[in-house]
């Protein structure tokens, strides 16, 4: 099971997740506590996942390799691996609705001050802003 924590104050935004990752559906072939979920959204912040690990790791991976300028485009990122995904791997999609990602990452204002977010993306639920 993972762990995801995120907080936002006037002053900073905070994302924590735990290592582990557990193999099988259920976890029934075992686990391991070294894993690093959380990458960088190069200078804009930081960005985790929960669930399927055949969408969260691609997710990621798309995220951390790509430019973000715009909440927009983590979540034109997310929409094509979860569609990819939920072609790719129609047993799992049961699976698939229980996943989610957040992100944590300041982006200016128009005014030039900082905007700090923090944002979940889920199927199950809309984006929200906090």
């Amino acid at each position: 099971m993972t762990t995801n924590i995120n907080y936002v104050s006037e002053d900073f935004a905070l994302i924590m997740t735990d290592r582990r990752s557990s193999y099988g559906l259920k976890g029934e072939f075992g686990y391991t506590d070294e894993i690093d979920k959380l990458i960088n959204l190069k200078n804009l912040g930081w960005a985790t996942g929960m669930g399927l690990y055949n969408f969260i790791e691609p997710f990621l991976k798309k995220l951390s390799n790509s430019r973000i300028d715009t909440v927009d485009d983590i979540v034109e990122i997310y929409n094509r691996i979860l569609e990819r995904t939920y072609n790719d791997f129609p047993l799992f999609r049961e699976k698939l609705k229980d996943s989610s990602v957040c992100f944590s990452f300041a982006i200016p204002n128009k005014d030039g001050s900082p905007n700090l977010v923090v944002a979940v993306l889920e199927r199950k639920q809309k984006l929200f802003r906090c």
